[in-house]
C-alpha cells in the first residue's frame, strides 16, 4: 500500500517481478500478527523515506524488513511453525556448516560487552485507544524476575502505532529473550551459495576445536541467525550471524522463554 501511495509501484502491474515488495509471505505475517496482537494503529502524517520508515518500524512487530533477490519482504525474526506461530518445537536448521565448507582462515567470532549482556528493566511506551476516552500515553515495565528493581532501564517508545499493551509486552520480552541469551556474532566466508539464504534464517555451525594440551579435541556445535549474506566477485559468500541457542532439543532459548517462560515480571 505505501509503495503505491507514494508513487514507486503500479496498481496496473500484475507481474510480480515487476513490484518492489515480494507479497507471498504476507497472509501468513498477517495471521502470525494477528494471534500475538501486532496491529499498527497510528498516522503517517508526512512523506517519509518507505525504506528506512519500515526498516525502523518491522523489529517492533517481531519482524526484518531485508531484500531477497532484488525485492524487499518481510521476515519473521522468530522461527514460525505451519499454523504461523512463534515456533517452540525443535528446530531444523537451514544449513548446516562445518569445516569442510567455511573458507580455511575465514571464521571469526566476537563477544558482546559485559554491559550489553546486563540485566535489565525495559519499558515500552504505548498509547491508549478508547473510543470513549481521550487517549494518552501509558508506561508498562517488564524485567526477569531475577533482575533487581533497581536495574538500569531502557525505554522504548512504541506510542506512535502500539495500542494494546499485549503487543507491548511480547516485544519487550523478546529484547530481554535475546539479550540475555546471545552472546556473540559470527562471520565466515563460504564456496557461493546456490541455496537461497537470507537474514533470519537459522544455521548451525559445527566446527572441530582442536586441543593444544593432551586433551582430546571436541566438536563444537552452536546456532545462529543470519544477518546479513553477500556474495563476492570471487565466487564467495560471506556470511554474518548472531548466536541464536537452542536447548538439548533443539528448541530455541529465546523463542521458548518468551512464549512458555513464567519469569516475567510485567507491571502496568
Amino acid at each position: 500500500h505505501l509503495f503505491k501511495l507514494y508513487k514507486l509501484s503500479s496498481g496496473n502491474d500484475t507481474a510480480d517481478i515487476v513490484q518492489p515488495m515480494n507479497l507471498t509471505n504476507l497472509q501468513n505475517l498477517a495471521t502470525f500478527a494477528t494471534t500475538y496482537k501486532l496491529y499498527f494503529n497510528g498516522v503517517i502524517s508526512q512523506a517519509v523515506n518507505i525504506v528506512e520508515y519500515i526498516s525502523k518500524l518491522s523489529p517492533f512487530f517481531l519482524l526484518s524488513f531485508i531484500s531477497d533477490g532484488g525485492r524487499y519482504k518481510f521476515a519473521p525474526v522468530l522461527p514460525l511453525n505451519g499454523s504461523h506461530a512463534v515456533d517452540v518445537t525443535a528446530l531444523t536448521p537451514k544449513i548446516t556448516f562445518t569445516e569442510a565448507n567455511i573458507m580455511p582462515g575465514s571464521y571469526s567470532k566476537s563477544y558482546l560487552s559485559v554491559e550489553d549482556r546486563r540485566g535489565f528493566i525495559a519499558n515500552c511506551v504505548y498509547r491508549t485507544a478508547d473510543p470513549v476516552e481521550i487517549g494518552g500515553q501509558r508506561t508498562l515495565s517488564v524485567r526477569y524476575t531475577t533482575t533487581a528493581i533497581d536495574s538500569p532501564s531502557e525505554s522504548f517508545d512504541m506510542s506512535d502505532f502500539c495500542t494494546d499493551p499485549d503487543h507491548a509486552i511480547i516485544y519487550a520480552k523478546y529484547e530481554l529473550a535475546r539479550r540475555k541469551y546471545s552472546t556473540h556474532n559470527i562471520s565466515f566466508t563460504t564456496p557461493l551459495l546456490s541455496t537461497a539464504l537470507i537474514p533470519t534464517d537459522v544455521i548451525k555451525i559445527q566446527r572441530q576445536r582442536r586441543s593444544s594440551t593432551d586433551d582430546a579435541d571436541r566438536t563444537e556445535v552452536e546456532w545462529y541467525q543470519v544477518t546479513k549474506v553477500s556474495h563476492t566477485a570471487t565466487g564467495e559468500t560471506a556470511i554474518e550471524a548472531s548466536h541464536f541457542p537452542v536447548n538439548g532439543s533443539s528448541i530455541s532459548e529465546i523463542s521458548n522463554d518468551i512464549i512458555n517462560g513464567n519469569n516475567f515480571k510485567v507491571i502496568q
